[in-house]
């Protein structure tokens, strides 16, 4: 088995696709921020917390198109969490998930 995937960016923006099996995949989507957002694990988010986190980055990647907003739709809600975010001069925020299809 080998490991790999995708990313696109853009103004700051940057997704990262890696395909798990024939229908699913993990995604990531980072942007810099100068205002950090709290890291929240798996499983401790409202839905409507969930939902704005899908938004955001839908918002911040819809200069790409399909299939993006399709893979934020499609994604396992019970998947989503909010990454601790790493130093790479301003704050670099990350948003991650599972997508299944």
């Amino acid at each position: 088995d080998t490991a790999w995937g995708g990313g696109l960016g853009d103004n700051g923006h940057f997704l990262f696709i890696g395909p798990i099996d024939q229908t699913s995949a993990f995604w990531s989507v980072s942007y810099l921020s100068e205002t950090p957002c709290e890291p929240k694990h798996v499983g401790t988010m409202s839905e409507a917390k969930i939902e704005q986190v899908l938004l955001g980055a839908e918002q911040r990647l819809r200069p790409f198109g399909e299939p993006i907003p399709t893979l934020f739709k499609e994604t396992l809600h019970s998947s989503i969490a909010v990454k601790q975010r790493q130093r790479h001069g301003a704050h670099h925020e990350s948003w991650f998930s599972d997508f299944y299809r």
